[in-house]
């Protein structure tokens, strides 16, 4: 056996590259022309063209769909996670959480679904209102170990940094209470 390799016996010449395109053409041609019988028949032919058009449509209709509301949507839920990632490693790299609500209201109604859930407090007759994360306790309540429990509860909220008890003090101002609270 001869296992001679000479590179020569891989470069096409001039009649092997014209016999390759005749061979391209031939098929791509068969293929045209099958295609076009496929499509042209006069007997399923309507039908065919009638499906093609359809799964064209179809495909065109996904491709807007995708591009109009699936891509923005997709980029703001992205963009949604990106951001709060950015807050959880902003939080890890302060040292902790600051869990704060964003408003008085948040906070009063914290306090209002966390502490007086219990049937046994008066939630009635306790006013709770919030001026940043400082809460006031106003109303009247008969037994004074459920007024030092219920400034335990609220000072347990997370969000309530202080707590000002005005409860059963209806002549306190609560101006001057807190003055009063600050200087001890």
């Amino acid at each position: 056996m001869n296992y001679d390799f000479d590179p020569k016996d891989f470069i096409p010449d001039e009649a092997g590259a014209r016999r390759s395109g005749f061979f391209w053409g031939l098929i791509t041609g068969i293929a045209l022309g099958a295609a076009a019988m496929f499509v042209l028949d006069p007997q399923n032919g309507r039908r065919r063209r009638s499906l093609a058009r359809d799964k064209a449509i179809k495909a065109r209709n996904t491709v807007d769909r995708a591009i109009t509301e699936d891509l923005p949507k997709q980029a703001d839920y992205i963009s949604g996670f990106a951001e709060g990632a950015k807050h959880k490693v902003k939080e890890i790299a302060e040292g902790g959480s600051d869990r704060r609500p964003g408003n008085e209201a948040v906070l009063v109604d914290r306090i209002l679904s966390q502490v007086f859930r219990d049937p046994e407090l008066p939630k009635g007759d306790i006013n709770v209102d919030a001026n940043g994360t400082t809460v006031f306790l106003r109303g009247s309540v008969d037994d004074d170990k459920l007024v030092d429990e219920i400034e335990k509860r609220v000072r347990a909220v997370e969000g309530v940094d202080d707590v000002v008890n005005l409860i059963n003090q209806p002549e306190a101002d609560p101006s001057e209470t807190r003055a009063g609270q600050s200087g001890s």
